[in-house]
């Protein structure tokens, strides 16, 4: 199912501190597709996201930030109809 949504996951990092500093450090980390940073927060795409979590905050609190709270985010059955149609459920 995985390799059906195109692999990826997501990783939600809640961040207190410097957050543009930290996205550019998640930048750095293996396996990571992009990141974006939110208001409080940076989002992460990877392939991996449970494997990837805890370098993900290593790599966040190496960069001055503190790490809150975290949510992963693994492909579910709506991302695969979403990334096989380009349409979401609802539509």
């Amino acid at each position: 199912m995985r390799a059906l949504a195109g692999g990826q996951g997501t990783v939600r990092l809640r961040i207190a501190g410097d957050g543009a500093a930290a996205a550019a450090a998640l930048r750095a980390v293996p396996g990571v597709e992009q990141v974006r940073a939110e208001e409080e927060a940076v989002v992460v795409v990877t392939h991996n996201p449970g494997e990837t979590l805890v370098a993900l905050i290593q790599a966040a609190q190496a960069a001055g930030a503190r790490v809150t709270g975290a949510e992963v985010q693994e492909p579910n059955l709506e991302t695969v109809f979403l990334h096989l149609t380009g349409r979401a459920l609802r539509d």
